[in-house]
């Protein structure tokens, strides 16, 4: 997938599954990209920023750098550690909860509650 176009088209093939299937969807996203706000707002995809909670981590530890902190495998890869994926389940955890995301999939789980019989 490269470029805004080929974004756009697989984030609507995304919303279209979605509303096709009846299953809940949503986007994490560590970089503040504008496309990306664009492609949610546009589709009815709600968005989870990340950035917020690790620029938190960084001030709260008094750590200067994402690259080579201990958010990040080394000095040279950004990709995130076990403290970073944390971090980012718990921002999701909190979004799907406060949302009710949680909720609406767990009551699709169950199925409709049955009538009662009187």
């Amino acid at each position: 997938m490269v470029g805004e176009e080929a974004y756009f088209a697989a984030m609507r093939r995304r919303a279209t599954l979605r509303d096709e299937h009846g299953f809940e969807l949503l986007v994490t996203s560590k970089a503040d990209r504008r496309y990306t706000k664009a492609a949610c707002r546009e589709l009815g995809i709600p968005l989870v920023p990340l950035a917020p909670v690790i620029d938190a981590y960084l001030e709260e530890h008094d750590i200067g750098e994402w690259m080579g902190s201990e958010l990040t495998v080394s000095d040279t890869d950004p990709h995130p550690t076990g403290i970073a994926h944390a971090l980012y389940a718990d921002a999701i955890f909190e979004f799907m909860r406060d949302s009710g995301m949680i909720d609406r999939v767990v009551a699709g789980a169950l199925g409709p509650t049955p009538r009662s019989v009187s």
